[in-house]
């Protein structure tokens, strides 16, 4: 089934080795049957394909695949490259396969949430159903809320109802002392957008958001966010292509000039994205876009 999506016979013998070589096709029918589209199966089975040599390193059997061994990969890959909520449902969905198939082990209980997480959880519910929030922004406002509950109440005792100014206040300085002040910028979006959230549900009785200062960020304070064009000639002149990292600099540095990739979607750029076929670069974007 996989050769439904590959041609390349190297692509398809690698995705059919390791502790997932068995399993792999069951996945490529599943997609197939479920109407996902060509290109989106292709990036699924990809990385799949990456977490199978994963676990063969870890000396890890698809009989031993569980939510545990996933967040171990999650948080290895997560060094190394930005991790999508996509990537984690494919994973999750290969799971589910495993475990229909009878050979990754059932879930037998499921933990009883924290009230943080209750609390985190209904806030998602509330950014992607009444706010029409992307993931990608939802994932970004949830990192920073639960910075905040984590340094305020790091016994989820909380008291929402308490909160005065000048908390607010010494929170932001001091996240903009440790940080930098487009982060604490960040933090200050974050907890005006929960504030408004905590009020909606009477958590609190007065206009918090309007009391989370705006953190200024000066001009010339940053790196500048674009380079005149005769700069960028210049750039691209003196990188020495002779060398194979000079050659990798080359054409990270065309990525940026000439295609206008963002920083992040060339970091996520892997080997296997390039379909060598039909000439065609798989871009992971913002907002969960391909």
């Amino acid at each position: 089934m996989v050769q439904t999506f590959f041609k390349r016979s190297c692509t398809i013998h690698r995705l059919r080795r390791g502790p997932l070589a068995g399993h792999i096709d069951l996945l490529a029918a599943k997609l197939a049957t479920e109407g996902f589209s060509r290109v989106h199966s292709r990036i699924q089975l990809r990385l799949v394909g990456h977490f199978n040599r994963w676990l063969e390193q870890m000396h890890l059997t698809a009989e031993q695949l569980h939510e545990d061994v996933i967040e171990r990969y999650r948080r290895w890959l997560k060094r190394r490259k930005r991790v999508r909520c996509e990537d984690v449902r494919t994973l999750t969905r290969l799971l589910d396969l495993l475990r229909e198939q009878g050979i990754a082990p059932q879930l037998e209980t499921e933990s009883v949430p924290t009230a943080r997480q209750i609390l985190l959880e209904d806030y998602r519910r509330y950014l992607r159903d009444e706010c029409g929030l992307s993931e990608g922004s939802v994932q970004s406002l949830l990192m920073y809320v639960n910075q905040f509950l984590g340094t305020k109440y790091p016994h989820d005792r909380f008291n929402f109802g308490a909160l005065r100014a000048r908390d607010i206040l010494a929170i932001i300085r001091r996240h903009a002392m440790e940080s930098s002040s487009v982060q604490a910028k960040h933090l200050g979006t974050a907890l005006r957008n929960f504030f408004r959230y905590l009020r909606h549900r009477g958590e609190i009785a007065i206009d918090l958001a309007a009391c989370v200062p705006v953190v200024r960020d000066y001009s010339f304070s940053t790196v500048p966010k674009f380079l005149p064009a005769d700069s960028v000639e210049k750039i691209l002149r003196r990188t020495d292509r002779s060398t194979p990292h000079g050659r990798r600099d080359h054409a990270i540095l065309m990525l940026l000039a000439r295609l206008g990739l963002r920083t992040c979607e060339i970091v996520r750029l892997e080997l296997e994205d390039i379909d060598w076929e039909i000439g065609q670069i798989t871009v992971r974007g913002k907002g969960g876009r391909w």
